[in-house]
């Protein structure tokens, strides 16, 4: 039997939760209501200054992404989206 482990479960309930966002698309798409799931896998910038030689992302471009979700056109609706810096090492924080 595997054991449970505490990323394992967070990772589980991630999933539960990507799923029941699903259901709900499937039920309110064909009302005309969008919904998606955007990942936001960065460290945003506070303003400070102190970043530790590390990628952030703007916050400011970070709501211009969610805005854009909000605004597709119906014909073109996006479900999930990550939004991560341009320069961050892929799966760095792994």
């Amino acid at each position: 039997m595997a054991r449970v482990t505490s990323e394992r479960s967070n990772s589980n309930g991630s999933l539960v939760s990507v799923n029941r966002l699903n259901v709900l698309a499937r039920e309110l798409w064909p009302k005309g209501i969008h919904v998606a799931h955007v990942v936001i896998d960065a460290d945003i910038d506070e303003g400070d200054g102190d970043h530790d030689g590390q990628p952030h992302s703007d916050p400011n471009d970070i709501a211009q992404l969610i805005v854009d979700v909000h605004r597709q056109p119906r014909s073109a609706w996006m479900s999930e989206a990550d939004i991560r810096p341009w320069n961050e090492q892929f799966w760095q924080h792994c």
